[in-house]
């Protein structure tokens, strides 16, 4: 089943931060290597990075009631005290790692 990748608008059937094209570009930046793995592998893989990422506490609130994951969130703000929408780098990145 091919991922469902969350756009920024708070989708309630979306099951991964990170397309498999992001993850395969992000891999490829850093030097990482998939040790052979499938495609179907690797989403299942990014379901599984994504769900842990959700099991954490996160500031301010979901957008909206019907998302399926914790981002977007409703009143976040960076370490700068700037608006933060869709879903940060810094989540996208950790869901790569």
């Amino acid at each position: 089943m091919a991922l469902v990748v969350e756009d920024g608008s708070g989708m309630p059937d979306a099951d991964s931060y990170l397309s498999l094209a992001d993850f395969t570009g992000y891999c490829a930046k850093y030097g990482h290597t998939t040790g052979g793995a499938t495609e179907a592998a690797q989403e299942v893989a990014l379901r599984k990075a994504t769900a842990y990422i959700d099991g954490y506490r996160f500031r301010a609130q979901r957008a909206s009631q019907t998302q399926a994951l914790e981002f977007p969130r409703a009143g976040l703000a960076d370490w700068s005290g700037l608006s933060v929408t869709g879903v940060p780098q810094r989540v996208k990145n950790a869901c790569a790692e």
